[in-house]
């Protein structure tokens, strides 16, 4: 069996974030598919468990880029690879949990609407800094409201698995989503700051 270069490591990393959206994405579709056909209703066991799947996967995938980073600056191997794609990588699990959770009324659809435009313009402007050879790095801000959404999700889910009721009460529900608001804000700020390191290149 070949060895795996350890430069390469967290790399390799990245990649297996990538394919763990096919799982979430199939969990989804199931938790879908057998809701529509009345087999569950909402805060029910099954629809814990599926709930509890998707906690699981995100939580993985959460640590692998933990993992990820660490080895990146252990072993010294920071790419270009990885500065372009472990951002992607991230957005590309978390938007996808963030559009089930908006689409099951768990977080406020506007919310997830503003995250994913601001990550469309973001990722689009990224691409052209790349390409620009300006440095495609995830500043200060983008790297805590990175922090502030994945434990934002993680936080909506277990309150979500443990108290599920609550979510039947719209005052609760605004208060579960405080920090998901305030990762919002962070993306907002984070996203300008990019728009700014860029403006010579895009305007």
């Amino acid at each position: 069996m070949k060895k795996i270069n350890k430069k390469n490591l967290p790399n390799l990393l990245t990649i297996i974030r990538i394919f763990i959206v096919a799982p979430i994405l199939i969990i989804m579709f199931l938790y879908w598919l057998l809701y529509n056909i009345g087999l569950f209703k909402p805060y029910g066991n099954i629809d814990i468990a599926f709930m509890s799947l998707i906690l699981a996967f995100f939580v993985l995938a959460m640590i692998l880029d933990l993992l990820d980073g660490l080895f990146a600056r252990i072993f010294k191997s920071i790419s270009n690879f990885g500065k372009l794609w472990d951002p992607l990588a991230d957005k590309i699990v978390t938007t996808s949990v963030l559009i089930f959770l908006a689409a099951t009324n768990i977080v406020p659809f506007w919310l997830v609407a503003i995250l994913v435009f601001r990550d469309i313009i973001v990722d689009g402007v990224r691409v052209v800094m790349y390409k620009n050879n300006i440095s495609i790095a995830a500043n200060i801000f983008g790297k805590l409201k990175t922090l502030v959404l994945t434990l934002a999700i993680i936080f909506i889910l277990l309150i979500y698995i443990s108290l599920p009721s609550y979510f039947e009460k719209f005052g609760y529900v605004v208060i579960f989503n405080i920090p998901m608001i305030v990762a919002t804000i962070l993306s907002i700020f984070s996203g300008y700051i990019y728009l700014k390191k860029a403006k010579s290149v895009i305007f």
